[in-house]
């Protein structure tokens, strides 16, 4: 079969002719397959480098100005966890020897404290859930009752934040935060005023650099005061994993008194340790 020969013997033939044209060309365009858009990934945050830490913290009762307590801390972060260890207290008045350490998970929200003395450990959550408790159940009342509104006993209620501004806190980039509250209950004849200044890390889950609070009663001095500060802070080495860990062997207590050394009057029972915590890496 030989070559189809089209002849155009006029412009009105032209002008149908390449409508066809068009027309099929939009045709095929049409149909012919289109590359899938390609979503670009987005890239992951980079996590914070770990550190150690030391902190220290007093406490001033009264107008003296004398500190009535000040505690040395030892602090490291890794990941979604923070370990806080009360390495000593000392003071001029007599006051229990306290020595723990705490670790908070940011990601199941937890706070486990043991202490290396009475080698005991408890798990305190901080949004409760319904988990299985190792604590009885009480009897079912046969009529339940909601609880009362912490408002009701209340006549002054008033709360307070302002974002400062942004600097750099022991070396570590931060945010400065002022809370001011004051509370009066029923029949009180002066609320009690809440002024406290907070300088958080910027990429460390609201980890405090710095706190200055003090409390007393909005017509007069302050009665008490607290002062918080991290001395020094070094990133290398890093806190190795198992320091976010509870140690072998140590028994669940019934309370964080009971690790305090306070006893109560349950013992504590042997227990695995706690699982599901965000393992640090």
């Amino acid at each position: 079969m030989g070559p189809i020969r089209i002849v155009v013997s006029s412009s009105r033939a032209l002008g149908a002719a390449a409508a066809l044209f068009a027309a099929c060309a939009g045709a095929a365009w049409a149909q012919a397959p289109t590359p899938a858009a390609t979503a670009m990934p987005t890239p992951a945050p980079t996590p914070a480098p770990p550190f150690t830490a030391r902190a220290h913290a007093s406490v001033t009762i009264g107008a003296s100005h004398v500190p009535y307590a000040t505690a040395q801390f030892a602090v490291a972060q890794r990941g979604a966890l923070t370990r806080i260890d009360l390495l000593s207290i000392t003071s001029d008045f007599a006051i229990p020897k306290l020595m723990a350490t705490v670790v908070i998970d940011h990601g199941n929200n937890t706070a486990t404290s043991w202490s290396d003395t009475t080698r005991l450990y408890y798990v305190q959550k901080f949004v409760p859930t319904a988990m299985p408790s190792i604590m009885p159940r009480p009897a079912a009342s046969a009529a339940p009752r909601a609880g009362a509104s912490f408002l009701k006993n209340l006549d002054v209620l008033s709360m307070s934040f302002k974002l400062t501004g942004h600097g750099t806190t022991a070396g570590i980039a931060s945010s400065g935060l002022l809370f001011e509250a004051d509370v009066a209950a029923h029949g009180s004849t002066s609320p009690l005023h809440l002024t406290s200044t907070l300088q958080l890390a910027d990429d460390y889950a609201f980890f405090p650099l710095a706190l200055d609070a003090a409390f007393g009663h909005a017509s007069g001095a302050p009665s008490a005061t607290i002062a918080y500060a991290v001395d020094t802070i070094s990133f290398t080495p890093p806190p190795p994993p198992s320091q976010f860990v509870v140690p072998t062997g140590y028994k669940l207590a019934r309370s964080l008194f009971d690790v305090l050394g306070f006893p109560s009057r349950r013992p504590a029972t042997m227990a695995p340790q706690p699982q599901g915590t965000t393992a640090p890496h």
